[in-house]
């Protein structure tokens, strides 16, 4: 398996220590990415003890969100890759999402026709350099879980042949399913966050399509919520994606102006969905706004065009970038009420669904060779 940041490491956990559970499965992790990178928190430290022993390689890439580097570090990354699985001969890789480190593991099994899994295909983030990634992905990969049907009748679109792509919801709900939530008090506590009337997590990345002014946008966020002094704003790590690294410095530099505004580089599953399970809302334009914010019945306030093109629910409050925009988008958002969740839904384990699943293919002999799907016109 390959992670290469917070994000798909969060959403591969569960999955993870199930498969390391499994006697028949000789489970090994690759790392690459922000997990590597101080600037974006070593998130490498994050990762559970049992998962970090099973990591059986690290590729460091080098460290600025600029797209020169990023074009860099992808041939760099696909050749370590290519290498590292010359030398493990995996029986299978296992992959989710669609940024450029996960790319390069896909362009290096498709060389090496090593059978590859693809967790969260088909979604759309017309906003993000992620489409082509993640359709790309798709197109290399062998066998094919998505976070809903529509997901799925989409990877089946591209020319997948149905039988190998399944629906088995959002990787999020192993989390939400089987995480311990820390109290108010006791995130207060553990984060140093002061009480306030109302608290909001702020999560902002760069839009890497056309020419966005990113740093104009969150700056136009900023001069808005630091008129409402008595709500705390807990800002996340932008993600290393061009301009990144600018964002996070904006954001750093207001943090030290404003007592109700926070910064980390990153929470870790347990401190971040406690958070998003007792705040009250969510703000930014990160898929978690999108995702995970209807699963704690929160609202959260969509600026810009990055998550266009995903399925929203009732709980997404989209808007634009200006100013004008974004107050009337907050207004909005502050105005919904704060559900309290008293009982879990009940869901199936995505991890359980796609474990027996990769058991019943791995033991049948996965077969590498594709042949393109193509749909009744």
């Amino acid at each position: 398996m390959v992670s290469s940041n917070r994000a798909d490491y969060g959403l591969l956990e569960p999955l993870m220590k199930q498969l390391i559970s499994e006697k028949e499965i000789n489970f090994g992790l690759i790392v690459t990415g922000s997990h590597l990178l101080k600037k974006f928190g070593f998130t490498f430290n994050d990762i559970d003890p049992k998962i970090q022993r099973k990591a059986l390689a690290k590729i460091k890439v080098l460290e600025s969100t600029s797209k020169t580097t990023m074009i860099k570090n992808t041939g760099y990354l696909i050749e370590k890759f290519s290498s590292i699985f010359k030398r493990l001969k995996p029986d299978l890789v296992i992959i989710l999402g669609d940024r450029y480190e996960i790319f390069s593991a896909a362009t290096s099994c498709h060389l090496l026709q090593i059978p590859l899994t693809h967790i969260h295909g088909g979604e759309v983030t017309s906003g993000a350099l992620d489409d082509g990634f993640r359709h790309s992905i798709t197109k290399f990969s062998d066998l094919h879980f998505t976070s809903s049907v529509a997901h799925r009748k989409r990877v089946i679109q591209l020319g997948e042949q149905p039988r190998k792509v399944f629906n088995v919801g959002p990787m999020v709900l192993d989390n939400f399913l089987n995480l311990k939530f820390l109290s108010k008090t006791a995130l207060r506590k553990k984060l140093k966050i002061s009480r306030a009337k109302k608290d909001f997590i702020v999560c902002f990345h760069p839009e890497t399509i056309g020419n966005k002014n990113n740093l104009e946008t969150l700056n136009n966020l900023i001069i808005k919520i630091k008129e409402y002094k008595d709500y705390n704003f807990i800002f996340t790590a932008s993600n290393n994606d061009p301009g990144g690294e600018k964002l996070n410095s904006a954001i750093k530099k207001n943090v030290k102006i404003y007592d109700n505004f926070y910064f980390y580089d990153s929470l870790g599953s347990q401190l971040y969905y406690s958070l998003l399970h007792c705040c009250d809302g969510l703000i930014g334009n990160s898929s978690s706004g999108i995702i995970e914010s209807p699963l704690f019945q929160k609202f959260s306030l969509n600026i810009g065009s990055r998550q266009e093109g995903r399925e929203k629910t009732r709980y997404t409050i989209d808007c634009g970038i200006s100013e004008a925009q974004i107050q009337r988008g907050l207004k909005n958002l502050f105005s919904k009420p704060n559900k309290v969740i008293k009982s879990k839904i009940k869901y199936e384990s995505p991890s359980k669904l796609i474990l027996n699943k990769l058991k019943e293919k791995l033991f049948g002999k996965l077969e590498k060779n594709k042949s393109f799907h193509d749909l009744k016109t």
